[in-house]
């Protein structure tokens, strides 16, 4: 059986998650977020965010995925064949990354009103996600 634990996420809610390897880079992708407001730029809050969704799929597919090698290193084409249940989620963040590419070049901007709704779907992103692992447990 799985111990799990409680402890308090970015936003103040109270999580229950086992101590597998996919909690603990659960417990990364939170620490994404926590980080994401305190950086003073939308555009390294942006890149904070997504990098909590790609910990999120992480974790996901630690779960999921078998054997050792894997063809492609995109965590979203991964999540999509691991995952089917996820395809919206992999589409919407597909298209997020490559915003984010486009911030690395600098030649795409953020507004904080962006930076606000990619925080709320990752948080509904990963709130699926620990559900899902969860039931797995």
């Amino acid at each position: 059986m799985v111990e799990s634990k409680a402890r308090i996420d970015h936003v103040g809610s109270r999580r229950r998650v086992g101590e597998s390897g996919a909690a603990r880079i659960l417990d990364r992708a939170d620490q994404f977020l926590a980080r994401a407001g305190g950086s003073p730029a939308p555009a390294d809050q942006y890149r904070e965010i997504y990098h909590a969704a790609l910990r999120g799929a992480a974790a996901l597919l630690a779960e999921r995925e078998t054997g050792v090698r894997r063809p492609t290193r995109n965590a979203w084409l991964r999540l999509a064949k691991a995952a089917p249940g996820y395809a919206e989620w992999v589409a919407y963040f597909t298209s997020v990354s490559g915003v984010v590419a486009a911030l690395e070049t600098t030649a795409r901007t953020v507004s904080a009103e962006e930076v606000a709704v990619l925080h709320g779907r990752v948080q509904s992103f990963l709130n699926s996600v620990e559900s899902d692992l969860s039931r797995a447990a």
